[in-house]
């Protein structure tokens, strides 16, 4: 199964299966990917991470709180400076923005609402796109004005996410 291959000694073979999870039809692959997107080894995590992003937006799924809190706890533990962590962040980030719904994240807390404003306003571009995602799907007063920031300050991607992000949340 395609799944087992997120844990592959091989990088390639990793991330080939991950990318090949975008042709999933069953939810149940969803859970069963989530496990490797929170791995301890980076290398699994940034596989498994766009796994999930490829499953999720494959099959409709919505994700639930604690897998949220997962995802987001992997996200601030995976390491920037590193090639897979970067690609564990952006991916982990797409994920919760993927297996999310308008103001289905409005349980966030404040640590973890904190974190992904944090990589908002400091983390790479792709990463910072993704955060704007997530800041959409929260539905909240208390991230308005981030969103609002990066629509004012930022051009390209990051700026037009934020842009629609706005505009969902009316």
């Amino acid at each position: 199964m395609l799944v087992e291959c997120l844990d592959d000694p091989d990088r390639t073979v990793r991330l080939a299966a991950a990318e090949s999870l975008s042709i999933t039809t069953d939810a149940a692959v969803v859970r069963d990917v989530v496990r490797y997107a929170v791995d301890d080894d980076v290398g699994v995590r940034a596989a498994g991470a766009v796994g999930l992003t490829r499953a999720l937006a494959a099959v409709p799924y919505e994700l639930a709180r604690a897998e949220v809190e997962t995802l987001l706890d992997a996200f601030a533990s995976a390491d920037p400076s590193a090639e897979d962590g970067r690609l564990a962040r952006e991916s982990l980030l797409a994920a919760v923005a993927e297996g999310s719904t308008p103001g289905g994240l409005a349980f966030l807390g404040d640590e973890h609402t904190a974190l992904v404003v944090d990589a908002l306003r400091t983390g790479a571009p792709a990463v910072r796109e993704q955060a704007v995602r997530v800041l959409g799907y929260v539905g909240r007063e208390d991230v308005r004005e981030p969103l609002e920031g990066a629509r004012e300050d930022d051009v390209g991607a990051v700026g037009d996410a934020a842009e629609a992000a706005l505009r969902r949340d009316g």
